[in-house]
């Protein structure tokens, strides 16, 4: 959480955006667990049975957590970066 919270901070001004999908906790530990974690950007609580949600079928998701670092047109430029990592795909993207 500390990468994304920096994300956030960092490109607060930009044509960023973090979105956060949680398709596995009840609706109300989601919820709580938003706020104990400071989580400050758009998270969306999804959930379909145990199985699979349409999120994690159109992005093919097999595990959990899954980052997909997308760029201006939607397309998958980045995917599973962490740390560093992921700070450097978003300034790669950001400065195109």
């Amino acid at each position: 959480m500390p990468t994304l919270q920096t994300l956030v901070e960092r490109h607060d001004s930009e044509k960023f955006t973090l979105l956060g999908i949680n398709t596995g906790d009840s609706e109300e530990t989601f919820r709580k667990d938003s706020v104990e974690l400071g989580v400050t950007w758009t998270c969306v609580y999804t959930y379909e049975g145990r199985a699979k949600s349409t999120v994690a079928d159109l992005y093919q998701v097999q595990a959990y957590p899954t980052i997909y670092v997308l760029d201006a047109e939607g397309r998958i430029r980045f995917k599973d970066v962490r740390g560093q990592a992921l700070l450097d795909a978003v300034a790669i993207l950001l400065a195109e």
